[in-house]
């Protein structure tokens, strides 16, 4: 039996309902849970195939949900934008079969933002005159098939979100307008793999582009627009020969795409954090991150997500790391990257994207090179964006605050001490426990990361199979005697773990985990 929400996200005082498939009828009892709490339970009696459930009126937040062997999440939100999980599409082909497939795969993973990637005619020519046309890259598309897609992705409650280039131009608009161009200090024009020229957002190249977008926005019925940009050139010369400073020129960009576009959801990409410093105040609704060398290891991760927090104060952070060890490793090895990279970015409040079409997952930047993971990797990762969606409320908290090196014990600190069989750091070392500390009005948030069968924290590379890390104890100084504790692949649920007082201090028995867990300690009593 398999069970997933009919939407990706369910908007405030909007029922929300399940699909189940089932092999037989069946009878089916149904635990919402959240932080822990039952907050509704009902009986289904279901028929085999696939029917819908319907659990009622939710408040806003993150909920897990079970019934008998099965289990998913679902969140209630007044926006997706508040909590944005970020997947592809890359087939607008004629006729297109399996549209339905694809979007399964959105509701099953919770993707509730949607990025149509290349759907255009031509990077300056969005729509071109023809329904069927073969873009830039000789692959064939149909708009009839993206506004299908488009009005598809709408019904399961996600935004799709049309791929648009701020300054990638083609051949053809670059031999007609060279005036519109950036070059070399020798002359030369700047190209991006010998495919796209790079246009001068400070002429009239802006309000061409924004006018095609306006279009493509009114036509095909898109939510917003992915402006992406390519990191380079950083600096570069008009056609007169003056010097350019790009960064000084995304900001008016941004502005003249928000004034055409008022309630378009904007998203730009800060492709290697550039130039996150000028965007981050702009009027988009994400901090996007493309994530290259030199952002290596897991500790460069975390740094982005929190100097994202710091230049763009308010926005979600949402974090573009493409796993290569899907399309060279073993399976396990690169899901165990995988594990250990979402683990990152959940624990310290960023989004992912990684996942679409389905079964893939992004290795390339050209996403058409996505690949697709066997169904192991498929569990793996459905398994952690349940958890994320149930326990968003303690991972996406605005007024949760990173506490680590104030709480775990040395010389200074005796608020936490963590032991275990591995030592325990709380930085991303190989060999060890990384801990994390989290505290809000909820109360305090401990993230155990497992890194001690690691001989390196790459993030891009595949990772030793690890198993269950048994053995982990707690020991925190906090009033109320109470611990929860998660992990992926234990359910997206929240249950009761051991917990006693000594004296001032609560000690807490860690069940045994894979990867990652999560134990929190409440403000309040059960």
């Amino acid at each position: 039996m398999e069970i997933w929400p009919t939407q990706a996200t369910f908007t405030s005082g909007r029922q929300v309902s399940l699909a189940v498939s089932s092999g037989v009828a069946a009878t089916l009892e149904v635990v919402v849970t959240r932080l822990g709490e039952q907050v509704a339970s009902s009986t289904a009696s279901v028929p085999a195939g696939i029917s819908t459930v319907e659990l009622g009126v939710f408040d806003d937040g993150g909920y897990a949900v079970t019934a008998g062997d099965a289990s998913t999440a679902f969140d209630v939100l007044a926006t997706p934008m508040l909590r944005p999980r970020y997947g592809f599409l890359t087939d607008f082909s004629p006729g297109r079969a399996d549209a339905e497939d694809a979007v399964l795969g959105v509701l099953r993973l919770h993707l509730n933002i949607v990025q149509f990637y290349d759907w255009m005619y031509r990077h300056a020519d969005l729509l071109g005159t023809e329904d069927e046309f073969t873009d830039a890259c000789d692959s064939p598309k149909s708009h009839r098939t993206t506004a299908d897609l488009v009005s598809r992705v709408r019904a399961a409650g996600a935004l799709p979100m049309a791929y648009a280039a701020t300054y990638g131009v083609g051949k053809e608009y670059a031999a007609r307008q060279p005036e519109q161009l950036l070059y070399h200090a020798d002359g030369s024009p700047r190209m991006l793999a010998d495919l796209l020229y790079i246009a001068d957002l400070s002429g009239p190249w802006t309000p061409h582009i924004v006018a095609e977008y306006r279009a493509a926005v009114d036509r095909l019925g898109f939510a917003g627009l992915h402006l992406d940009t390519y990191g380079t050139p950083k600096i570069a010369w008009d056609a007169t020969g003056t010097a350019v400073d790009l960064a000084e020129q995304f900001p008016p960009f941004v502005r003249a795409v928000r004034d055409e576009l008022p309630s378009s959801t904007l998203i730009v990409n800060n492709v290697n954090d550039y130039p996150t410093f000028a965007t981050g105040t702009t009027p988009q609704d994400a901090c996007y991150i493309e994530v290259w060398d030199p952002h290596l290891e897991y500790s460069h991760l975390v740094g982005l997500i929190q100097r994202a927090r710091t230049l763009a104060p308010g926005l979600p952070t949402i974090l573009a790391a493409y796993l290569v060890p899907f399309a060279v490793a073993p399976a396990a090895e690169a899901a165990w990257a995988a594990r250990l990279s979402l683990a990152t970015v959940f624990a310290h409040g960023g989004h992912y994207l990684l996942c679409g079409e389905g079964d893939g997952v992004l290795v390339h930047a050209y996403y058409p090179k996505f690949v697709r993971v066997d169904a192991d990797s498929q569990l793996v990762l459905r398994r952690y964006f349940d958890f994320a969606v149930a326990q968003g409320d303690l991972l996406y908290d605005p007024e949760s605050h990173e506490v680590t090196r104030s709480y775990l014990a040395s010389e200074e600190n005796d608020e936490l001490a963590v032991s275990a069989d591995v030592p325990v750091s709380a930085d991303p070392l190989p060999g060890h426990l990384w801990v994390i500390v989290r505290r809000s009005g909820r109360g305090l948030t401990v993230h155990l990361i497992d890194l001690g069968g690691q001989s390196e924290v790459e993030w891009n590379r595949a990772k030793s199979v690890g198993g269950p890390l048994d053995g982990v104890r707690l020991r925190v100084r906090w009033p109320v005697a109470r611990a929860l504790f998660g992990s992926p692949e234990a359910g997206p649920a929240l249950r009761a773990a051991t917990a006693t007082r000594d004296g001032d201090y609560v000690e807490v028995t860690v069940p045994a985990f894979t990867a990652w867990a999560t134990v929190h300690l409440p403000t309040e009593p059960a």
